[in-house]
């Protein structure tokens, strides 16, 4: 658009006086009006600059000041009045109020005609407008040409650093780069850090730069965002580009997307079928497996991630099926974040409130070195969930490692059982590998039979009931007094009570299960059925 600085030199407005609001010259020009009646604000609008004579607020010296700063208020490009017929000068208030408002105010001599500014004036901006349309359409053609030959987002940063002379930074999902490039002289060609631009285009600076960011969104889906780093503020021509970039690049992260669903489903296909037992080929197990990305050359485990209780979760925090659907996207990103953080190789694939994960640890021959490194990948995962979702827990299941690819749905299940049966014997929370939960396994396939249910009653039903029926915590005092090998101090530390209040719900316990403490064998008898008991109540 026009700017007063340029309208100033256009037609008979060469000849007027700027006498106020000069802070106010870089507003631009879009319309011309003549206004010659009282409360005229109903017409005030942007970019619009008003001719006057004053003859309606000539006598109204409140007036004359609303009109200035209406116009100020309503983002006007300027105010010029004729003088000499009703005014003789503009009055110092409207020049007060003109600079408070940063609003040009311009005196115009009596013997110029309007047409003599509006004609040569709106064919400036007629003209200006057409070549910004022009250009407009050659940029868009620019982009479109390189996204239809598949140059990708690489060449569209270019250009635009090209076009707007600046640095251009291009990020995905999870703040993930995907292009940059600068035409800054002297650049290093560092990209610039991603900021967090949400819904809205933010602007500010960095190291002396005009740094501006651009959402890249589609009816609400936020794909990523676009930012410019150049030495001056983006001029209107540079915004337009921008905003072409930003088209084509949604167009561009919206195809991404697509392939990568693509890529997902037959993922989640190749998992299912893993699980069901339906792949016995190896030939076609080498080749699903390669085709997403797995190192079939070398040994890999399985890792399950699951959000704990999520049921539950959705319905304490009222979350809709977008919400949950957003928590369930958040643990796909945590994992992604972390095996990116930790530099390891992986395939992640989402699946129901889980992610599934084939892990290939560096350590092959190695497999301690093997274990810890998943281990911290699993870690890793938690500590990522809990910076982006708050109040939700994982429990990760881990497999052993495989040395056949045709042993992977074995592996998928194992993973799946280390979950669920870590996750009854620990709580939510915990990392738990297969290989470590043999005797935990051994009382879970017990769990589910009559004489389990049977023994667990026996021994623990009067602790159980008594609990349940005064709220007390004797079973928990019984469990930690069985970890702690019969040590009082111990146990008492660990429950933060005194030793005398200890040894009196000791008794209590004792005397509801019928079991005296002392004796080695009833204390065995007590921890077989505390173990027992969690997958006992899993069944019932």
């Amino acid at each position: 658009m026009l700017t007063m600085r340029e309208a100033l030199n256009i037609g008979a407005l060469n000849r007027a006086r700027l006498v106020a609001g000069a802070a106010g010259l870089d507003r631009e020009v879009g319309y011309v009006d003549v206004l010659e009646v009282p409360d005229a604000e109903g017409w005030f609008r942007p970019h619009l600059l008003v001719l006057t004579t004053a003859y309606a607020v000539r006598d109204d010296a409140g007036a004359q000041l609303r009109l200035v700063e209406g116009l100020g208020r309503a983002g006007a490009a300027g105010l010029a009045v004729k003088v000499g017929r009703f005014l003789t000068v503009v009055p110092q208030e409207m020049c007060e109020a003109a600079d408070s408002a940063g609003l040009p105010l311009l005196e115009i001599p009596a013997d110029i005609a309007y047409v003599d500014i509006t004609h040569p004036l709106l064919g400036a901006i007629i003209s200006r407008q057409t070549l910004q349309l022009q250009y407009s359409a050659s940029v868009r053609g620019q982009f479109t040409r390189m996204v239809l030959e598949g140059h990708g987002l690489e060449a569209v940063a270019a250009e635009l650093a090209r076009l707007v002379n600046g640095l251009v930074v291009i990020v995905g999902e999870e703040d993930r780069l995907l292009a940059s490039a600068s035409a800054l002289p002297g650049d290093p060609g560092t990209p610039a850090q991603p900021g967090a631009a949400g819904e809205r285009e933010t602007a500010g600076e960095m190291a002396g730069l005009q740094v501006t960011t651009v959402p890249v969104s589609v009816k609400g889906i936020r794909y990523g965002q676009l930012r410019t780093c150049t030495r001056q503020a983006l001029s209107e021509l540079e915004r337009m580009a921008v905003d072409h970039a930003v088209t084509v690049t949604a167009i561009e992260l919206i195809k991404g997307r697509a392939v990568q669903e693509a890529e997902r489903r037959l993922a989640q296909d190749f998992v299912e079928d893993l699980i069901a037992g339906n792949l016995l080929e190896r030939d076609l197990v080498h080749s699903r497996a390669a085709a997403m990305g797995i190192n079939t050359g070398k040994r890999l485990a399985v890792m399950i991630a699951d959000i704990d209780a999520f049921a539950d979760f959705i319905r304490r925090h009222g979350l809709s099926e977008v919400d949950a659907q957003e928590t369930k996207g958040q643990l796909f990103a945590a994992a992604r974040r972390a095996i990116a953080r930790l530099g390891k190789r992986a395939v992640v694939v989402s699946r129901s409130d889980s992610v599934l994960c084939f892990v290939t640890p560096d350590a092959q021959g190695d497999e301690a070195g093997g274990r810890a490194e998943i281990t911290a990948i699993a870690r890793e995962i938690q500590r990522q969930l809990e910076r982006s979702a708050e109040g939700v827990t994982v429990s990760i299941g881990l497999s052993t490692l495989c040395t056949d690819l045709l042993e992977l749905g074995d592996k998928c299940r194992e993973a799946r059982k280390a979950l669920e049966i870590g996750r009854l014997a620990g709580g939510r929370g915990g990392i738990h590998h297969y290989q470590g939960l043999a005797l935990q396994r051994f009382l879970h396939d017990m769990g589910a039979s009559a004489e389990a249910k049977a023994f667990c009653r026996r021994v623990l039903g009067g602790v159980l009931d008594y609990d349940e029926a005064h709220g007390t915590s004797l079973l928990r005092t019984l469990q930690v007094f069985l970890e702690e090998k019969g040590v009082v101090t111990a146990t008492a530390d660990r429950l933060f009570v005194h030793r005398n209040t200890l040894s009196y719900r000791l008794q209590r316990a004792s005397a509801l299960s019928g079991r005296d403490l002392a004796d080695g064998d009833a204390r065995f008898e007590l921890l077989l059925a505390m173990k027992l008991l969690p997958f006992v109540q899993a069944v019932i």
